[in-house]
């Protein structure tokens, strides 16, 4: 392994295994789940299942057993699938809450919605933005990380941006989904370089003072939500136009913006 791979690693790692800690993750369970991971990936991407003596081949790109790599590939993924697919549909609920005109009052606002039994009530809404699913579930998942109240069987949007105020567990499943997308992105971009390569941009400052700072993170979420605002807008009509078109392939594509800050080490 090339120096440069072993410190970045380390520096992937590091406020990784900070956060495992905290959540008192021990160290053989996060080594389980990186056996499990090496070897699903080196099956679904560097190894051609048809053959024989594909097993044999992913332990030796792996370095881990033959028997280990057989149990490995008949065990189930530790992926929470239906959480992710119910973030998905939330997402899209106030994504068409915020963007779509009938669903906004005269001054741009999100509306409050009935329940159901109106045409414009919150049945409808998901009638619109995630098809057949029943409105309970995604009802419970809104509730849940705060993002709507419920009141008089009137719903409101009490929180515009998908980000989760009270449940840990949602948060970190962000980790998840959001690392795993900004890693691919420098993937792609360190084996395509050049005209075909995904954005990929940063700006940062080393010696900022306090002021400064505060007010970076105050930009940054105000202009961030700002422009995401508009981008989602556009992706939800892209999305409702894409329903229309048959027989052509689709494709999973986005933007993620975030801040970092950190206090510098005092000399």
């Amino acid at each position: 392994m090339s120096n440069v791979i072993g410190s970045s690693l380390v520096k992937l790692l590091k406020p990784l295994v900070k956060l495992l800690i905290q959540k008192s993750v021990p160290y053989g369970t996060f080594v389980e789940y990186v056996k499990w991971v090496y070897v699903n990936v080196a099956y679904e991407d560097f190894s051609d299942p048809l053959k024989k003596n594909s097993n044999s081949k992913i332990a030796t790109l792996t370095g881990i057993s033959r028997h280990d790599v057989k149990e490995l590939l008949s065990s189930d993924s530790p992926d929470a699938n239906e959480s992710v697919f119910k973030h998905n549909k939330a997402a899209r609920v106030i994504s068409g809450w915020l963007n779509d005109q009938k669903y906004l009052d005269g001054s741009g606002k999100p509306k409050v919605l009935e329940i159901e039994g109106s045409e414009l009530s919150f049945k409808s809404l998901i009638e619109s933005y995630c098809g057949d699913i029943p409105p309970k579930p995604i009802m419970e998942e809104l509730l849940r990380i705060g993002s709507v109240k419920v009141e008089n069987e009137k719903v409101y949007l009490i929180n515009e941006a998908y980000i989760p105020t009270n449940n840990d567990d949602l948060k970190i499943e962000f980790l998840g989904s959001d690392v795993s997308d900004l890693i691919s992105t420098i993937h792609h971009n360190i084996e395509n370089p050049g005209r075909f390569d995904f954005l990929q941009l940063k700006a940062m400052g080393d010696l900022l003072s306090k002021e400064s700072k505060d007010y970076l993170r105050r930009k940054a979420k105000d202009d961030g939500i700002d422009f995401l605002r508009k981008v989602d807008h556009w992706l939800s009509q892209e999305e409702l136009n894409t329903t229309l078109i048959d027989n052509e392939p689709t494709y999973r594509a986005g933007i993620g913006l975030y801040y970092f800050e950190e206090k510098n080490k005092e000399k």
